[in-house]
């Protein structure tokens, strides 16, 4: 699930972003498991916390955000009501104006769901990308953060 741009081939892996969260209610479908939204709103949330603790701060329509423009993702098994989940996310690429992350959901030790896709830094009010700041890309890969 390694998406990878030729040029940025060679480039180092970043930090990996970790958060816990519950399944809660409103994630559980007909079925009795969480729905399959529910995995990418967790991700989601990961990605915009880790967004806030390295300087792009909160989605607003006044500054750039991070929208997902590809994704793909594998469903390892379910998980339910009140399970205790790890959401991991790791830059494993990033160019002037996206990058690419991929996710893994854990249960306990259980990796319950995969995934990648690629993030593109967009400037909601000029309808285009723009590049991430030399701070922010220098922070998404610092291993200690």
């Amino acid at each position: 699930m390694n998406r990878k741009s030729t040029d940025d081939a060679a480039q180092p892996q970043g930090m990996i972003y970790t958060m816990e969260t519950r399944v809660r209610w409103a994630d559980i479908d007909r079925l009795g498991h969480a729905n399959n939204i529910a995995y990418w709103r967790w991700c989601e949330d990961a990605r915009n916390r880790q967004a806030v603790e390295i300087g792009l701060g909160q989605p607003a329509p006044d500054r750039p955000s991070q929208i997902m423009v590809a994704s793909q993702a594998e469903y390892l098994s379910p998980v339910s009501l009140d399970d205790l989940l790890t959401v991991k996310r790791q830059v494993v690429r990033i160019g002037r104006t996206s990058q690419d992350a991929e996710y893994t959901i854990l249960r306990g030790v259980e990796v319950v769901f995969r995934a990648s896709c690629t993030i593109v830094l967009f400037d909601v009010q000029s309808g285009a990308p723009v590049p991430y700041p030399d701070d922010v890309r220098e922070r998404l890969f610092c291993k200690d953060a």
